[in-house]
């Protein structure tokens, strides 16, 4: 799976594709409307490739809890409801990786990576990348 160049604005809701780096933040483009968006320095953006997941253990990234949903739910969106309440959130989140650390992970980290899987199955930027098992 491959997301390189992949990016959360924290001040812009979804998840945008970086385009090019400027002296003064990102250029880049969303994935629901693809109208440019240009960061300022005092704006946070994450790459969704640098991100990993506290388990009991090892942390492991992004990129393996996202192959290990898309291949428990067969490439399709997910199963859970979006907003749904911390119990089933971590219930879900425990079926997917049952070693992740139930005190470090909230249930808000959760749902926001079921958010980003949905968008990323949408945008079709998952399609043809998700391991057969």
């Amino acid at each position: 799976m491959y997301l390189k160049n992949i990016l959360s604005i924290s001040e812009c809701p979804g998840l945008f594709e970086e385009i090019a780096q400027t002296n003064v933040g990102e250029v880049a483009i969303p994935f629901i409307d693809e109208k440019r968006v240009i960061t300022s320095v005092s704006w946070q953006f994450s790459m969704l490739d640098e991100f990993q997941i506290y388990c009991k253990g090892n942390e492991i990234t992004l990129i393996e809890v996202l192959e290990k949903i898309l291949n428990r739910e067969s490439g399709k969106s997910l199963n859970i409801k979006l907003k749904a309440n911390a119990n089933d959130l971590h219930a879900y989140f425990l079926g997917i990786i049952e070693k992740h650390d139930t005190n470090r992970v909230c249930s808000s980290d959760i749902n926001k990576i079921n958010q980003w899987c949905n968008i990323l199955l949408r945008s079709k930027k998952l399609k043809n990348k998700i391991k057969q098992l």
